[in-house]
């Protein structure tokens, strides 16, 4: 899933409350293996993201860099 709010309506914390929503339904669903799990990626620049993940209680476990070949 790709989440993206409105910059008219940012800052009313309904990033939040979608990804909130969504990580419940997933985390409903029972896995075959291991524990019911949610994970996501996000670019490292995203600042906003970050604190929307942060306060729902994702932390960092892994970090990619992106590189690009040279021409």
């Amino acid at each position: 899933m790709s989440l993206g709010v409105d910059p008219v309506t940012r800052g009313q914390g309904l990033a939040g409350a979608v990804m909130s929503a969504a990580v419940r339904d997933c985390l409903e669903v029972v896995p075959r293996l291991g524990p019911p799990m949610v994970s996501l990626g996000m670019y490292a620049s995203n600042d906003v993201a970050r604190r929307v993940y942060t306060r729902l209680g994702f932390r960092l476990e892994h970090r990619f860099d992106s590189r690009h070949r040279a021409a």
